[in-house]
């Protein structure tokens, strides 16, 4: 698909279509194998065409965007315009993502954060509010898994 030549009102449905195809195709290479999926999903995000939209100095917030569809979002939001603060729990990971963006001509500010502890959520709001000022965007990506009942859950 040609994104440059969709209209504007089409854009925004086509790249939704995309992202929904490109997460069904992540989720069917899961069946196939952990290891199979990311050797994948790295020549995916490496060779995937972004579509084409405008968040020319947007600030976003991607939690879970050091790999995964994580990473892809964070890619893919730099490549329309905006900062990314990019936020998981493995620095290395974190910085690679962040140097991904910034070489696509992007600011991005990598933070090591667990989604689950409010302290950590807080401060990681804090810093992208120092460094950008504001926030424009956010992806709740990062993934996890609790089985409470709902009465339990105080937060």
């Amino acid at each position: 698909m040609m994104w440059h030549k969709i209209e504007n009102k089409e854009r925004s449905t086509a790249a939704a279509k995309h992202c929904f195809y490109f997460a069904v195709s992540l989720c069917s290479l899961r069946l196939c194998g952990k290891k199979f999926a990311c050797n994948m999903l790295w020549t995916i995000t490496k060779t995937m065409k972004y579509p084409s939209f405008e968040l020319e100095n947007k600030i976003a917030i991607v939690t879970g965007g050091n790999k995964g569809i994580g990473r892809g979002i964070s890619l893919c939001l730099a490549n329309a315009g905006a900062d990314i603060v990019v936020t998981g729990r493995t620095q290395e990971e974190l910085e690679q993502v962040g140097s991904e963006i910034e070489r696509m001509g992007r600011r991005s500010l990598p933070i090591v954060m667990d989604v689950t502890q409010k302290q950590s959520v807080d401060s990681m709001v804090q810093q992208a509010l120092k460094k950008f000022g504001r926030i424009d965007i956010l992806v709740n990506n990062a993934g996890i898994s609790e089985v409470l009942p709902a009465e339990e859950h105080t937060e």
